[in-house]
């Protein structure tokens, strides 16, 4: 685990969201006054604290225009709002607050994922819906409404390609968006009449493959798999998943095209790029924890090892874990 300047172990909540040209993670851990940057070499296993970093969710962002870099974290818990923090020659130097009633003239609003090409174009989920900001202009604006049916609840956004992005709503479904146009131009929606839609509204979490396959994290009901040239969503299933559905926190990709998704206190699950199971363990067991831990999320590095964060509920800290494919 990482450490605390006085040397003790940090067990509150950790997220890792960025691999830089040093083999360095980023790694945030804690939260509220408790919260770190630490980045962490993953050759040499060096650690060093940047500075004070809070937020459940943070995304790091090379703007596209000046080249500098910059952290975007967001679900400070009771409190609403963004911030962006500018890294300058691997420090800190300013932090700046949007979206919370105290600090701009901007809506108060409750953010959660972000998706970013620049600082003139962020675009984020919030708690009515899809919203688009400029750091550099102070522009806002937020689609809340499709087709005259409210969003809802948007968790997850993701880049499809360079035009066009895919929004996960809470009661309409996958959206997908074009960035010429700043608008919604399709719905992907469950049909209780075709087999072959959603099997829910209400989505989760998202991720596009190298195959530009879509993989939608439903809460509650498991995977949903989809090439969108096809048109078509597929319900992910195998026995050997069991009857109960599945609870995904985190998906990502391997060097081979295989999806990896944590089943919470289930372990892990596999898939070929065809959507078959390749397999499924829980290395939950092999790392000495009982019914009350869960893995809420993992990474692969450059060096192909797997990083796990794990969460026990009843003590209310998280572990993270890394180890060799091979091992």
């Amino acid at each position: 685990t990482l450490k605390t300047a006085e040397g003790n172990d940090i067990t509150e909540d950790y997220r890792a969201f960025h691999l830089d040209e040093k083999n360095r993670l980023w790694v945030r851990a804690g939260l509220r006054e408790n919260g770190r940057l630490h980045l962490f070499d993953i050759q040499n296993h060096q650690d060093t604290v940047l500075g004070s970093m809070d937020g459940q969710r943070n995304y790091y962002l090379k703007d596209s225009d000046s080249e500098e870099e910059f952290i975007v974290s967001t679900m400070f818990g009771p409190d609403n709002g963004m911030e962006i923090t500018r890294v300058t020659n691997g420090d800190y130097s300013e932090t700046k607050t949007y979206f919370r009633s105290d600090t701009t003239a901007l809506p108060e609003l409750n953010i959660y994922n972000v998706c970013a090409d620049n600082l003139s174009n962020i675009y984020f989920g919030h708690q009515n819906g899809f919203g688009q900001f400029s750091v550099i202009t102070g522009g806002y604006r937020s689609i809340d409404f499709y087709k005259d049916q409210a969003l809802g609840n948007v968790w997850s956004i993701a880049s499809l390609d360079e035009n066009y992005l895919l929004v996960g709503s809470q009661f309409l479904g996958l959206l997908l968006y074009d960035k010429t146009s700043e608008s919604f131009i399709a719905d992907y929606k469950s049909d209780e009449n075709d087999p072959l839609s959603l099997s829910s509204n209400n989505i989760r979490e998202i991720y596009v493959d190298d195959d530009q396959c879509v993989w939608v994290s439903i809460w509650g009901k498991g995977l949903d798999y989809a090439c969108l040239g096809k048109n078509k969503f597929e319900l992910v299933y195998d026995d050997r998943l069991g009857e109960r559905p599945l609870d995904i926190t985190s998906m990502t990709t391997d060097s081979d095209g295989r999806i990896w998704a944590t089943l919470g206190s289930e372990g892990l699950a596999v898939f070929n790029s065809d959507k078959s199971l390749y397999k499924k363990s829980n290395p939950l067991k092999i790392l000495g924890f009982d019914e009350n831990a869960y893995l809420q999320h993992i990474y692969f590095d450059r060096l192909e090892r797997i990083w796990l964060i794990v969460r026990d509920r009843k003590r209310r800290i998280s572990y993270l874990f890394h180890q060799g494919l091979g091992t």
